[in-house]
């Protein structure tokens, strides 16, 4: 009984330092590392709005400009609230003077900012195009830099490493061991 506690503790630091240590990796490295900042938070008074009127209608082309972002960005999450435009793109610099261009771009498959965005990069500024059609009504935007990992912890996974532990002690206790000594004997 005593031998079947001692296993099952030891499965079960092996199943936590899994879950923590694999699984929850990035999240405990986010919190670890202070040389990034993190949860950076630029609201839509923070940015400068191009093509766009009085009343957050767009003219062609609208654009949400951040300037003097001037840091690490290792994620992204961009989430913008319009009437209409659901993908969009975002541009960066790199470093002062340097123009927007299609080299520093991503496309944004979902403006209302669900998933963050790998960047990994040192950036200078940022751009968001909401799309490119005239008309459309901004009702709120939100960039967050380095947004913080939370940590996931699943009690499957946890239990998924004792199903497979007692599965293979299960096998193998039905497996029989073999007589090595009975070649010889018939000889």
């Amino acid at each position: 009984m005593r031998k079947q506690i001692i296993r099952f503790l030891i499965v079960s630091v092996i199943s936590l330092m899994l879950e923590i240590f694999y699984f929850n990796f990035d999240a405990i490295y986010d919190q670890v590392n202070q040389s990034i900042q993190h949860d950076i938070s630029y609201q839509l008074a923070d940015m400068e709005l191009q093509n766009y009127g009085k009343d957050l209608t767009s003219d062609a082309d609208p654009m949400l400009c951040l300037y003097g972002v001037n840091m690490y960005v290792k994620d992204i999450l961009v989430h913008v609230e319009t009437n209409g435009a659901t993908t969009g793109t975002l541009f960066y610099t790199t470093q002062a003077g340097e123009r927007f261009s299609t080299e520093n771009m991503i496309v944004i498959d979902n403006l209302a900012g669900t998933e963050p965005y790998a960047l990994n990069k040192f950036i200078y500024s940022l751009r968001v195009d909401p799309g490119e059609d005239a008309g459309i009504s901004l009702y709120s935007a939100e960039i967050i830099l380095n947004p913080a990992k939370a940590l996931d912890f699943s009690f499957a996974r946890i239990l998924a490493v004792f199903v497979v532990y007692y599965g293979f002690t299960a096998l193998f206790s039905f497996q029989k061991m073999p007589k090595y000594n009975a070649i010889k004997e018939s000889e």
